[in-house]
């Protein structure tokens, strides 16, 4: 069993905006960065840098920097963006009708399966790839498919 890191939140906060420069460098055909251009890129100091990636465990060459596809995967895996949970949504109306539109979410380990509501009218209806369903579904829904994320916006306790 893999033992889990301990990492301060600061750090933990950190780790996306480092993702996004690591993105846009590999998209210009970069394989490798260093802490001062990450440091740069983010206003930050490189000794912050070097200390926030030496909880990964990679370690940068001298001269050279961090190999980025290697930190990419590392910094996925540490946010848990790198296993898809699955997650649904109770209430189809804008929000909930936006956030089952929103394909992004997979970038971050999400896959909504299930839209749920209590209008009986929207029942059936698409919403980009989910059907919505009649919360007296729910129960079973959660049950059959272990759901432990979901995002409720409800007006009433029946939700």
């Amino acid at each position: 069993m893999e033992k889990p890191l301990v990492l301060p939140i600061p750090t933990v906060k950190r780790f996306p905006s480092y993702l996004r420069i690591l993105h846009q460098f590999h998209e210009r055909g970069e394989e490798y960065i260093s802490a001062t251009i990450l440091a740069d890129e983010l206003g930050l100091k490189p000794i912050q840098v070097r200390k926030d990636i030496s909880y990964t465990g990679i370690e940068g060459k001298p001269k050279v920097g961090f190999e980025i596809k290697a930190l990419v995967k590392i910094l996925n895996h540490v946010l848990g963006w790198d296993n898809t949970n699955e997650a649904i949504i109770i209430g189809s109306g804008n929000l909930g009708s936006a956030l089952a539109g929103y394909n992004g979410f997979r970038a971050y380990g999400l896959s909504m399966v299930g839209l749920f509501d209590n209008d009986i009218t929207k029942v059936g209806r698409k919403v980009g790839a989910l059907t919505i369903q009649s919360v007296e579904e729910l129960p079973n829904f959660i049950r059959e498919h272990r759901i432990v994320i979901a995002s409720c916006k409800c007006r009433s306790e029946g939700c």
